[in-house]
């Protein structure tokens, strides 16, 4: 399993497309050959978002992933940015 991270904030001004604002994102990681489960985290608007993308047949308890991920939002940001506080 390889696991890459990488730190790029997202927008923090408003993105417009066709006289219309974009009110909020909903990131994806799409599955392909070896990658069976993708998380993706993505900001906008001072705003985080996260999303799971699961094979079922490889794994069938990408739920429990997801809700996990769904139920702890303010501690996974507290454990992030724990290390840069002085």
């Amino acid at each position: 399993m390889s696991v890459e991270l990488a730190t790029v904030p997202g927008r923090r001004t408003p993105l417009h497309a066709l006289g219309g604002r974009l009110v909020e994102i909903s990131p994806y990681v799409p599955i392909a050959s070896s990658a069976r489960v993708g998380v993706s985290i993505s900001t906008y608007l001072d705003r985080i978002a996260f999303g799971v993308t699961g094979d079922r047949d490889a794994a069938s308890d990408v739920d429990v992933l997801a809700r996990g991920i769904a139920g702890k939002p303010t501690e996974l940001v507290a454990a992030a940015t724990a290390g840069s506080r002085t």
